[in-house]
């Protein structure tokens, strides 16, 4: 499969379905933000792109953190993977294949996903998009949970690695006084 096929494809089973429930386009990353919540499908470049494959990762992240690169709080997307606290695989395969999202220092690396699709035949690759807007969308929901603060203060607390980020990202909650 070519990249202009793969396109059409993910315009299809993801792009199309995700800007029709509030995703905007930010290149080739989509993201939603709802009140004071951010979920962003982010797709890397750089060292992590490959001719026939795209890489990419899902979000989250509450609108009033601060960002990594500034420790200032932006409006709209934020581009930098490390101003998440969570990250996970879009398609949940591998260690992120779990029902629910939770905190896992990523603080100096994380787990990205690369789909290599210029293998493969459409019925594949559409099969693996399907999973990632269904896991965009559990995200999406899982976004919206009561107690979601509570509950990412108490797991940043506890599974921490004590980064910098964890620190600023747990001021930031205690600052909003929403714990």
């Amino acid at each position: 499969m070519d990249k202009t096929h793969f396109d059409s494809l993910f315009e299809m089973h993801v792009a199309a379905p995700l800007v029709s429930v509030g995703f905007s386009r930010f290149g080739l990353s989509l993201a939603i933000q709802e009140n004071d919540r951010s979920v962003a499908l982010i797709r890397l470049g750089g060292r992590m792109a490959a001719a026939g494959c795209i890489s990419h990762i899902l979000c989250f992240r509450h609108t009033y953190l601060p960002t990594l690169n500034s420790g200032d709080v932006l409006e709209g997307f934020e581009p930098e993977v490390f101003s998440y606290p969570i990250k996970a695989r879009p398609s949940g395969r591998g260690s992120w294949a779990v029902s629910s999202f939770k905190y896992r220092p990523q603080n100096a690396r994380y787990d990205w996903e690369k789909f290599c699709y210029s293998s493969l035949g459409e019925v594949a690759v559409a099969k693996y998009l399907r999973k990632v807007l269904r896991r965009t969308n559990s995200l999406v929901a899982w976004s919206r949970e009561p107690g979601l603060v509570v509950k990412l203060v108490s797991q940043i607390s506890r599974f921490g690695d004590g980064a910098w980020m964890e620190q600023q990202w747990l001021k930031a909650y205690e600052t909003a006084n929403l714990t």
